[in-house]
């Protein structure tokens, strides 16, 4: 989990618009964006850039949503903030729990999409929706990260910090230039 005093320093921070730290559902994701687009900084983005941050912060929320397991003691599973820069840049940062097992899976997956050219990560997304198509999942498509490494600038920077009981707590920085 982030420790305390980050959190901390991040409810007094001056530059950080919105934090959240807890469960994750259909109804926040759908009050994160209402919340979003009716800011007026918001409003006036180009249409594309629009797209790209509303795009972005869904993802991280559904990864978060889809991918949290179940966690026995009381303690929230998950935290997402949002800052904006004086530059025109958002910055989303989000984390969750998730089983330590998975770690080497997930830091591979991030890895290649870090250090793949735009064409490859498109390849990648129309691959991966085809294997989803195909499935039959509407859930948990594997697409996730692909859409937000298409909708940043520059790579996913990601961290990992082993927790108690087989879980990590995950988490992932994404910078957003919107002008």
């Amino acid at each position: 989990m982030i420790p305390e005093l980050e959190i901390k320093d991040l409810l007094v921070d001056s530059q950080t618009d919105w934090f959240y730290l807890g469960e994750i559902d259909e109804d926040l994701i759908s009050s994160f964006v209402a919340l979003i687009e009716n800011r007026s900084d918001f409003l006036l983005l180009p249409r594309p850039s629009r797209r790209r941050l509303v795009s972005a912060v869904v993802e991280c929320l559904q990864n978060i949503q889809n991918n949290t397991p179940a966690i026995s003691k009381p303690q929230a599973g998950s935290v997402v903030f949002m800052k904006q820069f004086a530059s025109g840049e958002f910055g989303v940062t989000c984390g969750n729990l998730m089983q330590t097992s998975q770690v080497d899976v997930l830091q591979k997956k991030l890895d290649r999409i870090n250090s793949s050219e735009p064409e490859e990560l498109r390849d990648m997304y129309m691959k991966q929706m085809e294997i989803s198509l195909n499935s039959g999942s509407r859930t948990n498509a594997g697409l996730g990260l692909l859409e937000i490494a298409r909708a940043i600038n520059g790579p996913i920077k990601y961290k990992f910090l082993p927790q108690e009981g087989g879980l990590t707590f995950f988490s992932i920085e994404l910078l957003l230039a919107l002008n």
